[in-house]
């Protein structure tokens, strides 16, 4: 946990070295951040930002690897389903949506 810890910190202590050589302005990590331009400098500066402001931040700044992340989430999610009996048959399905629209 402590080494967790530290790794959270460090990853904090990258953030501007990260943001600066993203190809992304500046400008568009703070809208897609939602807060005031002088919030998210002095954030930076305190390496105070939230958890989910961090969450969203890595997305920005590594955008391959959270899609991987979000289609891995949801093949993982899919097979829970399937598991689950949470499903419908193919057949049944195009059945379904004949009587709907024909």
């Amino acid at each position: 946990m402590i080494q967790l810890v530290s790794d959270y910190s460090n990853y904090l202590d990258e953030l501007p070295e990260l943001i600066k050589n993203s190809p992304y302005k500046t400008a568009y990590i703070i809208e897609r951040l939602q807060i005031p331009k002088p919030t998210f400098y002095r954030k930076l500066k305190e390496r105070s930002f939230t958890v989910a402001e961090v969450k969203e931040l890595t997305n920005i700044l590594f955008p391959k690897e959270a899609i991987l992340k979000e289609i891995r989430e949801n093949i993982l999610n899919s097979r829970n389903e399937i598991e689950a009996g949470k499903f419908t048959d193919h057949g049944d399905f195009m059945e379904e949506i004949r009587k709907e629209f024909l």
